[in-house]
């Protein structure tokens, strides 16, 4: 009742969602009668019934052009059949696609008016309804602790999650929506433990885990049928197909189906030793991690459509206007379809050994001495269902055909991990510190969850044609095969069979053969100080370097000098990629580097009297040449150390404070302390609060892509000095804020860069507002018995309900809302809780 409503639903007037979350739980733990002491457990339950709710905001056709009218509309629709305007900017009755519009039909109507942008002539967010997410889960775990003798102990843990269904937020609750469907998982993991004192001054700990993670997720409408209900000639699957429109409209209907089990397991043994000022720990892990999975992503096809066919060609390009007009007459831009993948089996092996001495050189000095080995090895698929296309050469390799098991990948071997600490204490209230250490990330991560690989996938795609050209088949008739994709396929044999018109559809990633493991090196130099009255200071530098960072290449794209042939002269960009056979394919490199360097200070006042403090800030500046995959490059398959700039993640302030105050009333406290009634209404309280606040993230600025061979094509600076793009005025636009300074106003920095050449403007020039925040809570402790404790707990989280501004909606400059903020972190949310511990 007392949570606060959202400013994007303010802005909009929509009511506050109600947001629901019940947690409770028991716990129940203590020695195993008749067992002498020697047998233990614990018992532990909880669960979480979470309703969260949140808005939907989409970009919906005004009904006065569902039927082809543009009048209105400031933008040119151009007829495809001869390259001129329709007359009165209107779409011939007789020349409206019927499956699009009958798919237009189940459209809502706008409820909002949305954000208007005069240079398309339509309303961006002028659809809304709060929807919401329901998420259950159940968490138990059990606990054993058996010790046979007084050298030996022996534990074994269990735990079970079951989370589902757990549905995600969709936005519409018809065949439209685009979420994927409700989700299961039921995940189990054991470990067990074994510890060995061999001596008093020896002794060893040995550990094995293993777990199985399944999850399961469905579409939501899977029995839809597309030629009964809209009139499509030729389908495949079921459920409707994902319709893409660009230029803000999105995507409409879903089909995906997962079903996939993560299975790691390990195994570790650690030795300690102390001898005499050394403390010793050698060691070392064997971690296995597996991946079953089926994946079937939009088993009913996708259909784009960009505009570029009533816009005459890259002009129209991602013009939402002119995508619309491009769904309504049936101009398909580019279309696929795949079917579920054959089970895939995937492992690979990670061996870590260590030796470490903390030696306590003199009273004065300790030095912390180290050196790990790390090895993984290269994924293999053990059902062989592998495949990936080579770079330099754009041939198919798979798996006991024409490669070994992990692609002729080459194994990292030589990697040393030296790690080293020094303290010395300058006086008995200060001391100095600094270490060094090499750490090694694995690849394992960079392989996703979920990957179709190439020629396994039994895909039809059907590519780009050209700019301003269509597919000859329109949406309603459909693909132009029937029916449904069958059979085992033989990927060499469709690598052979595969045409430039017809090119072998791909799936997952490749890599550089002689790839090495990630490497981060770290250093840091402090001097802390106590001041007195359980106060201590620390400051200090904090530093790192990293090498062989993942960077996502194009490893099928053009190179830049074909850019004319492309964009000018229409040639269709499958004919001048490097390999023609074989549609665009994704590799990662990993040779991306980044440097983070860094001012820390913090100050903790330990906690006394019934009051701590604990604050910390940092000032940095975190630099690199890719910060993740989904990094906003322009030709990184050509040009990659250009790109060299401040991180996606670099923050330069960051401050958090943390306040921890215990009233100084009630019983055994300085005031009021006698007990009674006065104890139960006034003793026991205690106050927490967090206060955080820190600098917005960057953000890259980017142009529709007029020079199709690009990635993420960027405009040229006009203004040098304002390359954030930055409005120096707070002004509203309907309910979004304008964060950027708008194309059409007086002193926008940008242009747009030609259908040729790449843009001027950096990655990562613009940053997002800044964030603040306090978190407060209220705690009371009520003894009912001397072995009963009752404690309430009140908790404010954005206590002042402050408004932290989202980034923008697009940094586009072609995107109807671009520089437009439309949303913000979440409002006042209040929680009541309770715990009995006896």
């Amino acid at each position: 009742m007392l949570n606060a409503n959202s400013w994007e639903n303010n802005a909009r007037n929509i009511r506050r969602g109600a947001l629901i979350r019940n947690e409770f739980g028991v716990t129940a733990g203590g020695a195993v009668p008749k067992m002498r002491g020697r047998l233990f457990y614990f018992l532990s339950y909880e669960g979480i019934r979470d309703r969260i709710p949140s808005p939907r905001f989409r970009t919906i056709p005004d009904p006065a052009v569902r039927g082809g009218n543009f009048s209105r509309i400031p933008v040119p629709v151009y007829d495809p059949n001869n390259n001129d305007p329709f007359p009165d900017n209107t779409i011939p009755a007789s020349r409206l696609d019927t499956a699009a519009t009958r798919l237009l039909a189940l459209f809502p109507a706008p409820n909002q008016t949305g954000i208007f942008n005069s240079r398309f002539g339509i309303a961006t967010d002028n659809w809304a309804r709060q929807s919401g997410q329901n998420d259950n889960k159940n968490f138990g775990m059990m606990r054993m602790d058996y010790s046979p003798s007084d050298y030996d102990k022996i534990f074994v843990t269990y735990s079970h999650v079951n989370e589902g269904p757990r549905d995600l937020i969709r936005d519409f609750d018809s065949v439209l929506n685009t979420t994927i469907g409700p989700r299961f998982r039921n995940i189990r993991r054991m470990t067990i433990g074994y510890t060995r004192v061999i001596t008093p001054a020896m002794g060893n700990q040995f550990l094995a885990s293993a777990q199985r993670d399944p999850r399961v997720i469905e579409p939501w409408y899977p029995d839809f049928d597309v030629t009964r209900e809209l009139g499509i000639q030729n389908r495949i699957g079921t459920g409707l197909p994902t319709v893409s429109i660009a230029g803000g409209f999105g995507n409409y209907g879903e089909s995906n189906y997962q079903n996939w089990v993560h299975q790691p397991s390990s195994l570790s043994d650690i030795v300690n030793w102390q001898r005499g000022r050394h403390s010793l720990k050698f060691g070392g892990q064997l971690y296995q991690n597996q991946f079953w999975y089926v994946a079937a992503n939009n088993t009913s096809g996708t259909y784009t459509f960009n505009g570029e066919i009533t816009g005459r060609g890259t002009a129209g390009r991602n013009n939402p206007v002119n995508a619309l007009a491009d769904f309504m007459v049936g101009a398909v831009k580019t279309a696929n379809y795949p079917v579920p993948q054959i089970p895939v089996n995937r492992v690979n092996y990670n061996l870590g050994l260590f030796v470490q001495d903390d030696w306590k050189a003199t009273p004065k000095l300790t030095l912390n001495l180290g050196l790990r080995y790390e090895f993984e090895t290269k994924q293999i698929v053990r059902n062989n269902v592998y495949s990936r296309v080579e770079i330099g050469t754009g041939q198919l390799l798979v798996p006991g055909r024409n490669a070994t098991a992990n692609l002729n990948l080459n194994n990292d071997k030589v990697n040393l991990a030296p790690r080293i600490g020094i303290a010395y204490s300058l006086s008995p209230k200060t001391v100095l510190r600094t270490g060094f250490g090499i750490f090694y990330s694995n690849l394992w991560v960079n392989n996703g969850e979920l990957i179709a690989y190439t020629g396994w996938t039994n895909a039809q795609t059907f590519v780009d044609p050209g700019a301003g050209r269509a597919q000859p088949f329109s949406f309603r008739q459909g693909f132009p095969v029937g029916g449904s994709l069958t059979g085992v396929p033989d990927p060499l044999d469709l690598f052979a069979r595969a045409t430039v018109a017809q090119p072998l559809a791909t799936g997952g990633v490749t890599y550089d053969p002689n790839d090495w493991l990630p490497m981060n090196m770290q250093w840091n130099a402090s001097v802390q100080r106590d001041l007195g009255f359980s106060t201590v200071v620390e400051a200090a530098y904090v530093a790192s370097r990293s090498l062989y960072l993942s960077r996502p290449v194009g490893a099928n794209n053009p190179q830049l000098d074909q850019a004319i042939a492309v964009s000018v002269n229409r040639i269709p960009l499958q004919q001048v990629r490097p390999y023609p056979r074989v549609a665009g394919f994704n590799a990662v490199l990993y040779d991306a580097t980044s440097s983070y360097h860094s001012a820390q200070f913090k100050a903790t006042r330990r906690f006394t009297r019934g009051f701590s403090l604990d604050a910390n800030y940092t000032f940095s500046k975190n630099i690199d040449t890719a910060s993740n995959q989904a990094d906003s490059f322009q030709i990184p398959w050509q040009f990659a150390n250009i790109e060299k700039s401040r991180s996606s993640l670099d923050r330069p302030h960051s401050l958090v404070v943390g306040v921890i105050h215990e009233l100084p009333f009630g019983k055994g406290r300085a005031l009021m302390n006698r007990g009674g009634l006065a104890d139960y209404l006034i003793g026991g309280w205690q106050w927490n609060a967090l206060f955080s606040v820190s600098s917005g993230l960057p953000f890259t600025i980017t142009q529709v892509n007029t020079n199709l061979i690009l990635s993420a094509q960027r405009p040229n600076a006009v203004d040098p000095g304002r390359l954030n793009g930055q409005s120096t005025q707070v002004e509203f636009t309907g309910p979004a804020r304008r964060y950027l300074i708008a194309p059409n106003q007086s002193g926008f920095p940008f242009q747009a860069s030609s259908n040729t050449g790449i843009g001027s403007v950096g990655r990562n020039t613009g940053r997002e507002p800044g964030f603040h925040n306090w978190n407060l809570s209220l705690f009371k402790a009520v003894p009912v018995t001397e072995r009963v404790r009752f404690e309430l707990r009140f908790e404010a989280y954005n206590a002042f309900n402050a408004i932290n501004w989202r980034e923008p909606s697009s940094a586009n400059i072609d995107n109807a809302n671009y520089g437009l903020i439309t949303g913000s972190a979440p409002p006042r949310q209040l929680q009541v809780g309770g715990r009995l511990s006896w």
